[in-house]
């Protein structure tokens, strides 16, 4: 899941944060929102991959940003972001409910707490955006082209032709 700026041409050069989704309306980032400047304009990209199909892309808008940890110490920051609707992906909790029953703590164990509520963070974060992020940028483009039917006529109709066309051959019948 990653944070991305909707400005952005797509996915790679919109990347701002990995984060994980922990309930279906809710993100968690690690680390001090670096990310959230004054030409940002942010909301949550999610994808995957499930039975062989590309087009599970989400863009979803953030209606809250909440800032969580201790100020001045960057490695007990964390942030929490609402999102405007529920995503469609199973969110990233614990498994079979494991740790489900610790509560979380505040401040400087904030990161730690959640790492041990909900499992630590999965090794496939790639170091690099691009490489995760480039097949999504073109399963989005696939998807902007999919969805467009050209009904065009390859030359102006008579009129009673257009009709037809248009509205099916049962209201020229």
């Amino acid at each position: 899941m990653s944070v991305q700026n909707a400005r952005a041409s797509d996915a790679v050069e919109g990347h701002l944060a990995w984060g994980r989704l922990v309930d279906s309306d809710y993100v968690l980032v690690q680390g001090p929102p670096d990310w959230l400047g004054r030409d940002v304009d942010p909301e949550v990209l999610i994808a995957r991959v499930a039975s062989g199909r590309t087009d599970e892309v989400e863009r979803i808008r953030i209606s809250r940003i909440q800032l969580h940890g201790v100020l001045h110490d960057p490695a007990s920051e964390m942030t929490g972001i609402r999102l405007d609707r529920p995503s469609g992906c199973p969110a990233q909790g614990p498994p079979d409910g494991a740790g489900s029953d610790r509560p979380l703590a505040t401040g400087a164990e904030l990161c730690s707490a959640v790492e041990t509520a909900l499992g630590p963070q999965s090794a496939e974060t790639p170091d690099r955006p691009e490489d995760a992020l480039r097949p999504v940028a073109a399963w989005e483009e696939i998807r902007r082209h999919s969805i467009v039917e050209d009904c065009r006529l390859p030359a102006p109709p008579v009129e009673r032709m257009w009709i037809c066309t248009v509205f099916g051959r049962s209201v020229c019948s």
